[in-house]
C-alpha cells in the first residue's frame, strides 16, 4: 500500500565502451540493442542458437553500455564478454561489480518518495518504463533505472558501495513520510 526498499547487492556490473562496443554487443545478442537512455534485456546466444546468458543493457551513448547480470554468472559472463571483445581492439570492458550496489525502491508511493528526495519529475512522461537517468542524492551520483521485477511501480537505484549506508539512511529518513518499510529476506 505504500513504499518499500530492498538492499539488493547481488548483481555483477560491467561497463562496455569504446569504438565498436555496439557492434560487439549486436553480434552477441538475439534482440535489438536499446536506444540511448534506455535499458533492455539482452539474450546472448551460442553459435548454435542456444541461449547462454541474459543481462540488462543500459545504453548511455552510441558505444557506451552498462551491463548488469546475476552475481552467480559472474565468471561465465565475464569470460563470454572478454572473448567477444578480442575482435574489437578499441572496446574496453571495465568491472564495476565491487564498486556499485543497488536499492530497489518499489510500491504505490515509490514515485512520490523518489520525486521528493531527488527533486526530479518521476512521472511516466518524464521517466518512462525501461529508461534511466543519472541523478544526485545527498551529493552522490545514483543511476536510477525505471524497472521493477516485483510487479509494482518501482525503480532500481545503483549507487557506489562506499555510499550505500548514507543513501539508505537518507531514503529511510525521507521515507517515513511515505510509510517506507524495508523488505526482503533479511528485512
Amino acid at each position: 500500500n505504500h513504499v518499500g526498499v530492498l538492499d539488493l547487492p547481488g548483481f555483477s556490473r560491467f561497463v562496455l565502451s569504446g569504438n565498436g562496443a555496439a557492434a560487439c554487443l549486436d553480434q552477441l545478442i538475439t534482440n535489438k540493442l536499446p536506444a540511448v537512455g534506455r535499458i533492455s534485456l539482452g539474450y546472448f546466444a551460442s553459435a548454435r542458437g542456444k541461449i547462454v546468458s541474459e543481462m540488462s543493457l543500459a545504453r548511455f551513448d552510441e558505444n557506451h553500455f552498462w551491463l548488469i547480470f546475476a552475481a552467480g554468472a559472474y565468471w561465465h559472463d565475464r569470460d563470454l564478454l572478454t572473448a567477444a571483445i578480442a575482435d574489437f581492439p578499441d572496446v574496453e570492458l571495465k568491472d564495476e561489480t565491487r564498486d556499485i550496489s543497488t536499492f530497489l525502491v518499489t510500491g504505490p508511493k515509490s514515485r512520490d518518495l523518489l520525486s521528493s528526495v531527488f527533486n526530479t519529475n518521476f512521472s511516466s512522461d518524464a521517466f518512462p518504463w525501461l529508461s534511466h537517468q543519472i541523478l544526485q542524492l545527498a551529493g552522490v551520483n545514483c543511476l536510477a533505472i525505471r524497472v521493477s521485477f516485483t510487479g509494482e511501480l518501482g525503480w532500481e537505484l545503483h549507487v557506489p558501495v562506499a555510499q550505500t549506508q548514507k543513501i539508505y539512511g537518507y531514503l529511510r529518513k525521507a521515507g517515513s513520510a511515505f510509510q517506507l518499510k524495508p523488505f526482503g529476506m533479511l528485512a
